[in-house]
């Protein structure tokens, strides 16, 4: 989720403030707020899934992704590293 020099952590900050936002004031649906704000960074992760194409597992885009893990160490990452046969230890 690097882009143009911006960090991931700043989409997953904006989406689940403004999700919180609407946790709370929203006159309607606040329990699906609160979800989407405890749940944003793993909904954004399958968005960003969802976005890349089947013949995307190339070996640079397995680098990136594995790279990414290392620094963050997030789970849906390590899911999709091991749903394309890549071992973690």
């Amino acid at each position: 989720m690097r882009r143009r020099g911006i960090h991931g952590d700043y989409f997953v900050g904006m989406g689940s403030g403004a999700y919180a936002y609407l946790a709370e004031h929203a006159p309607g649906n606040r329990q699906v707020f609160d979800e989407l704000t405890r749940q944003f960074a793993a909904v954004l992760e399958l968005v960003s899934a969802a976005g890349e194409p089947e013949s995307a597992n190339d070996s640079r885009m397995v680098l990136q992704l594995y790279s990414r893990w290392l620094q963050t160490r997030d789970p849906a990452i390590a899911a999709r590293l091991r749903r394309m046969g890549i071992g973690l230890a």
